[in-house]
């Protein structure tokens, strides 16, 4: 499968997976819908890790385990502009960086920006140690691993690498 074609399926699998299905599985039972960081293993080999926010998932990486290819994704909480807009993610911490070229976009009645990358060394150490995220030049969250979430971020970052 060429990287466009995995790009597009995983494009699919973040704004369905992390944004409807996760929230939609877990709605079911308000007590049951993750705090923090949880991975989807659901649709295996595909691998989904959402940081659920109380009323949304605001942030994901999904990936095919086996395969270096990664899609991150943002999800704001309200409406972004109407059409495609070029922008970039980055993810930091200290003097570690990670940008990536990224689209926002409306799906499903949700803005959404998601970027193809690659699960390189300092994205892993950025995700499993916490980071700063930027969209578009402006500061927008710093996330955490937590102990209690911190076997879910190393799972994805682990398959995604090898």
């Amino acid at each position: 499968m060429s990287l466009w074609s995995r790009a597009a399926l995983l494009s699919v699998a973040i704004a369905a997976g992390a944004v409807a299905v996760s929230i939609g599985a877990w709605a079911q039972t308000a007590k049951a819908i993750p705090k923090g960081w949880f991975l989807h293993e659901e649709l295996a080999p595909t691998l989904d890790l959402a940081f659920y926010e109380p009323t949304h998932v605001s942030f994901s990486v999904s990936c095919t385990k086996g395969y270096t290819d990664a899609v991150v994704a943002f999800r704001p909480e309200g409406k972004g502009p109407d059409g495609k807009t070029p922008t970039k993610l980055v993810l930091s911490r200290g003097a570690a960086s990670v940008s990536i070229d990224a689209t926002g976009q409306m799906f499903n009645g949700s803005y959404v920006v998601d970027g193809l990358t690659t699960m390189t060394p300092a994205l892993a150490d950025l995700l499993q140690g916490g980071f700063t995220l930027t969209v578009g030049g402006k500061e927008i969250k710093t996330y955490a691993t937590t102990d209690q979430d911190r076997a879910h971020v190393e799972k994805l970052t682990q398959a995604c690498r090898s």
